[in-house]
């Protein structure tokens, strides 16, 4: 398989609907299928010894062109961050040869010809570079099968309705930030792009452009509900769906979110960059019974990270991978279609039995 076949068939069934930017302005499915052909043309004449594009740029039309371009062409993508000092990047991009970066001016929604991708390319389809706080970083590999595993098992093709738009404040470099242009592509919802976040233009964002379903990390969340409670007009009444993950919630924020935005359903969900996004999900009713019951076990539960999405298995085990019993802490392994554990050069995290050894506690 190939991630391109997303936007194949995104850009076959719904070529007029946008896919990406502003209602008015943005680009369509039939369009960011020219700009992805247009990247992987640019690829084979120009840089035709490369096996990886990567890109270094803030949420922007060239992301998904690239994502998409590069499985077209056979290459890896890479997105980089580039919040980073220009030598640590110069250090990773050494790391990803024979590399070449994408440019925003390789957008080209004009392009015509037609073209075939590869079936099943034999480089990954994505390379994500980890934090690095206490080592440097490694080059989390993740291939083609992994990451539409994960979109295939979880969602619906072309199941948003027409009004449907999720605004997308995660960085492009981040495993959040590529689900979400393959998951929204193939289920056919818009993609609102906040490069750079605050609370006050995410709230306006969202307010303008009509956005229905949005994903923030928990910081995010802190900073919108503390412009919410200092100003009753900042409010999104079309938001149905909020996603949250990437680190601990505070129960308080939350509740008080929960209360700021009754008519929205709310999301915990968690995953890791090896496991190609999310592996477990805590549902809208979960959240509601917690805040509106006084059972302790339903109040709990706003500190879980829900159940496996289909297609995961979990378990918590001891030091010596036995599982352990209910109550008792462990470590989190975790196996399926979707998890990778390999990196560039580096060991796997995944052992014989193809389980993730995640190193997070549960």
């Amino acid at each position: 398989m190939n991630v391109a076949m997303v936007l194949e068939m995104a850009a076959d069934a719904l070529g007029d609907r946008v896919a990406f930017g502003g209602l008015d302005d943005g680009l369509t499915y039939a369009e960011l299928r020219r700009a992805a052909r247009a990247v992987a043309q640019r690829i084979d004449e120009d840089h035709g010894k490369a096996t990886t594009v990567a890109v270094i740029d803030a949420l922007a039309p060239i992301v998904p062109a690239a994502l998409f371009g590069a499985a077209w062409a056979g290459v890896s993508y890479a997105p980089l961050n580039f919040r980073l000092p220009d030598a640590q990047l110069d250090e990773l991009i050494a790391r990803l040869q024979p590399a070449v970066i994408a440019a925003p001016n390789w957008v080209d929604t004009e392009f015509a010809t037609a073209r075939e991708f590869p079936g099943a390319p034999e480089m990954p389809a994505v390379v994500l570079f980890t934090s690095g706080t206490s080592a440097a970083p490694k080059a989390a590999v993740l291939r083609h099968d992994q990451l539409l595993a994960y979109v295939f098992n979880t969602l619906e093709f072309g199941s948003a309705g027409d009004h449907e738009a999720a605004i997308v404040s995660v960085p492009p470099f981040h495993i959040a930030g590529v689900a979400a242009v393959l998951s929204s592509t193939y289920i056919g919802r818009r993609i609102v792009p906040l490069p750079r976040f605050t609370a006050e233009d995410w709230i306006e964002t969202a307010q303008r452009e009509g956005v229905t379903h949005a994903t923030v990390v928990p910081t995010m969340l802190a900073r919108i509900v503390q412009v919410m409670e200092g100003d009753p007009g900042a409010r999104v009444p079309t938001l149905r769906h909020l996603a949250y993950g990437g680190a601990r919630m505070h129960t308080s924020v939350l509740e008080r979110a929960l209360h700021l935005m009754p008519e929205t359903d709310f999301v915990n969900a968690y995953g890791l960059t090896e496991t190609s996004s999310t592996v477990a999900l805590l549902g809208p009713d979960d959240h509601r019974l917690a805040l509106y019951s006084d059972e302790p076990l339903f109040k709990n539960r706003l500190a879980s990270v829900g159940r496996a999405v289909p297609g995961i298995e979990i378990r918590i085990a001891d030091p010596a991978g036995a599982e352990v019993a209910a109550d008792v802490p462990g470590e989190i392994l975790i196996r399926g279609e979707q998890v990778s554990g390999d990196y560039v050069g580096s060991d796997s995290k995944v052992d014989a039995d193809r389980w993730l050894h995640t190193g997070d506690r549960g």
